[in-house]
């Protein structure tokens, strides 16, 4: 296999989404953003997968050593069960919190991609809004009829429809 292939699935993808010509650049890279959520694809030629990633928020300084803040995102991670089978991590140096998912290109087949895209996408979203309302929690206390309302709803790995 090698990035000819992963250059017809994600034709076929964008496709499938009114994007025709949609491929990876000469990087190997592509981008898209569904739902406000910006989805990196990258073709990792030595181990022939598609690398899916996103970035869903940053944490300052006092945030990263929160354990509040960083329960949750460990748990997300036992098993993938709230990740839709990707990671969460944490750059140390930039805060960054990211979700990935390497997925073998040998794997997938347009249903596949479709059907993993957008459970990733639906996680993503999940923890990117989570992210957002922990912010805007800094200035309202936790709990509040306002902060809850905020909060997203559903499970973050379930497949939305």
């Amino acid at each position: 296999m090698d990035i000819s292939q992963a250059q017809q699935l994600l034709s076929g993808f964008g496709a499938s989404l009114g994007l025709p010509g949609m491929s990876l650049d000469d990087s190997g890279h592509c981008a898209l953003v569904f739902d406000e959520v910006a989805v990196n694809i990258d073709f990792i030629g030595e181990t022939q997968d598609l690398l899916v990633y996103s970035l869903l928020g940053i944490l300052d300084n006092a945030q990263r050593g929160d354990p509040t803040l960083l329960l949750p995102l460990l748990q997300a991670n036992y098993f993938s069960i709230g990740t839709a089978g990707g990671q969460i991590g944490i750059d140390k140096e930039s805060g960054t919190v990211s979700m990935f998912r390497a997925y073998p290109l040998r794997l997938l087949d347009l249903p596949a991609l479709s059907a993993s895209l957008q459970a990733f996408v639906s996680a993503a979203e999940y923890w990117k809004t989570w992210l957002s309302v922990l912010d805007e929690e800094l200035d309202e206390p936790a709990g509040t009829a306002a902060s809850l309302a905020r909060m997203p709803q559903g499970n973050p790995g379930m497949i939305r429809a």
